[in-house]
């Protein structure tokens, strides 16, 4: 492979990390975050570039990760025991799989790609390790999380969540105080 090959395929993966890092910093669960923090989650997730019509989670399957659209269009159907199932179409900046990764429960959607899609998939030990290292950190995407799941609880299909600011929590740090080693690199 010449020099010029790897130069090219450096810019390649520095031009997607970029545009991951673009798609993350307007996630609802990365509130709050600053940019090495996101940076870390977008060095310690598996990336999964897939076709349309992939199954990326199944009903009734085992799951211990959490999933992030970081481009293109997902599917999320569910299924009432008696009723006709239920779809949403949820694209960029999107957490799926939340709650079988919470509960240790199967999954209870089935999520497939509707288009060529990308999504960062983060599994229980890999959120450990970043949040056990951060306790700034570990307090905002807990509380960004629940903050989802309520938005989601009150209205299963819509699209707003909104996460608030709580009176005493403290908020980003100044920049001179991460480089200081409290903020995770």
């Amino acid at each position: 492979m010449s020099t010029q090959n790897i130069l090219d395929r450096l810019q390649l993966f520095s031009d997607l990390y970029q545009a991951e890092r673009a798609v993350l910093k307007e996630t609802p669960l990365f509130d709050d975050l600053y940019e090495a923090e996101i940076d870390a989650f977008i060095c310690a997730a598996k990336h999964h570039r897939v076709p349309a019509g992939t199954r990326l989670l199944e009903r009734g399957a085992a799951n211990r990760s959490l999933f992030i659209v970081c481009h293109g269009e997902v599917e999320i159907a569910r299924q009432r025991q008696f009723d006709d199932p239920e779809t949403i179409c949820r694209g960029a900046g999107e957490v799926f799989g939340e709650i079988s990764f919470l509960d240790d429960c199967p999954a209870t959607v089935t999520v497939t790609a509707r288009e060529s899609t990308t999504v960062l998939e983060l599994d229980r030990e890999t959120i450990a390790a970043l949040l056990d290292r951060n306790a700034r950190l570990a307090m905002h995407f807990w509380r960004n999380l629940v903050v989802i799941l309520r938005a989601r609880w009150a209205n299963p299909w819509s699209d707003d969540v909104v996460v608030p600011t709580f009176p005493g929590m403290p908020q980003k740090m100044p920049q001179a105080q991460v480089a200081g080693g409290l903020a995770m690199v």
